[in-house]
């Protein structure tokens, strides 16, 4: 209840955790490896972005360490599984080859 008060805490982290999602799927559509890669990479600081405004949220007790573990686990786990798929399409040629 008491982040509900706090409007810009609320837009930070809602802006930053959409932007994660958001930037993959624009990576997605994207024509090359290459461009895929670099939305991955914005997406990446978003998520840290992330996991930072959740400390913040824990340490003005809008949460409970328990709930910001539980969240930052999310989080970690969604950061490297994106730097996965970036590393495999760095990998990757563009031109199919």
């Amino acid at each position: 209840m008491p982040a509900k008060t706090d409007r810009d805490f609320c837009n930070d982290i809602r802006a930053s955790s959409r932007s994660a999602a958001a930037n993959i799927a624009e990576g997605f559509g994207r024509d090359t490896h290459r461009e895929f890669a670099r939305f991955l990479s914005i997406a990446r600081a978003s998520l840290l972005e992330t996991d930072n405004h959740l400390q913040d949220a824990c340490d003005c007790q809008y949460i409970t360490e328990s709930e910001r573990e539980r969240l930052s686990t999310l989080a970690t786990g969604a950061f490297k599984a994106t730097t996965k798929l970036q590393s495999y399409l760095r990998g990757k040629s563009d031109n199919g080859a």
